[in-house]
């Protein structure tokens, strides 16, 4: 537990690469947690995420995070590369449907 004097001070709370297990944990257990509190909580998926909310030259990540950080952003990409795929075939049968009924 955090102590109340941390909880009262603490401006957020920020969970930077969240896994399903941690935000399914914070979920069961947000009835339990004061309002206040959980409106600290954030998610940040990213370190250059996290660089928008605070300073990063104030902050020491360990190499292995930016590692992870690296990573995740590479499967992400490659992920989201391979579901516009489809999106775009699909964009581009409908131009042609409409040009070939004109």
């Amino acid at each position: 537990m955090i102590d109340r004097r941390l909880r009262k001070n603490l401006k957020s709370f920020i969970i930077v690469h969240p896994s399903w297990f941690i935000r399914t944990i914070l979920a069961v257990t947000r009835p339990f947690i004061s309002s206040k509190f959980s409106n600290k909580i954030q998610y940040v998926n990213t370190l250059a995420d996290l660089n928008e909310l605070i300073p990063m030259e104030y902050v020491n990540v360990p190499e292995s995070i930016v590692k992870l950080d690296e990573e995740l952003r590479e499967t992400s990409a490659k992920a989201s590369c391979l579901s516009n795929e489809p999106e775009i075939t699909s964009v581009q049968q409908d131009i042609n449907m409409t040009t070939k009924s004109s």
